[in-house]
């Protein structure tokens, strides 16, 4: 499925399946992102340490960026690999098989392939997460 996130100045915007879902600023830097099923969850960029946090009704996510190295993180017994690159997109790997897929579109949007269903029930706040961390000034994990 096609997920797709803007970052401005004025309010960001998360676009899944054709669907526009509402980002709201939250204290602390938490944006929250309206769910179909009527929850909601919240995800947070702190730049100071360079982690992406997800929180929302199916558990709670960090992910610990490493500039240098792969970043690896573990969500529902799965385990994930972000491999630090210098030019392209964005490739998230579960074992040796990519699970997500993205990059920076022409339009200024990001534009992410989620193929792993263990990733689809937090796809859209990890791709707003990547946004936000590559839009912070921070060379992002593999993004050019």
């Amino acid at each position: 499925m096609a997920v797709e996130v803007k970052i401005g100045w004025l309010g960001h915007r998360v676009i899944a399946e054709g669907v526009e879902y509402p980002v709201v600023k939250g204290r602390r830097g938490w944006l929250s992102i309206a769910d179909s099923r009527g929850g909601a969850t919240r995800v947070r960029y702190d730049a100071l340490r360079d982690r992406i946090h997800i929180e929302g009704p199916d558990g709670s996510l960090e992910i610990r960026i490493r500039s240098l190295r792969s970043t690896t993180f573990e969500w529902r017994g799965h385990a994930y690999r972000i491999p630090s690159r210098l030019f392209g997109g964005i490739t998230i790997y579960e074992d040796e098989r990519v699970a997500a897929e993205g990059k920076l579109a022409s339009t200024g949007r990001w534009v992410f392939e989620v193929s792993s269903p263990t990733l689809r029930s937090i796809e859209r706040e990890l791709v707003l997460g990547l946004a936000m961390r590559a839009a912070s000034g921070f060379v992002p994990v593999s993004v050019s």
